[in-house]
């Protein structure tokens, strides 16, 4: 992982945020053989106080937000 944040805000409509919000990561991961950085939210169940630069990531798919319809990508970090 090349960097990361914590939104503690739900974004504003006509984005889809879970009720209650639940703060959550996006990361931005650098691809070695593409050599580019590619922003994404990390996944559902990721301990956000252990996310670390450098970290290793892979893309899984899940519900934009937990119950919704919408399926997206997302990061998710590898197990060590």
């Amino acid at each position: 992982m090349w960097s990361f944040a914590v939104n503690h805000y739900a974004a504003p409509p006509p984005a889809l945020s879970p009720d209650p919000f639940e703060p959550y990561a996006v990361a931005a991961v650098e691809l070695d053989d593409e050599r580019m950085v590619v922003l994404g939210r990390v996944a559902e169940g990721a301990d956000l106080g252990s996310l670390r630069v450098g970290q290793q990531m892979e893309i899984t798919i899940e519900p934009i937000i937990a119950g919704a319809d919408e399926h997206v990508w997302k990061w998710k970090p590898v197990a060590p």
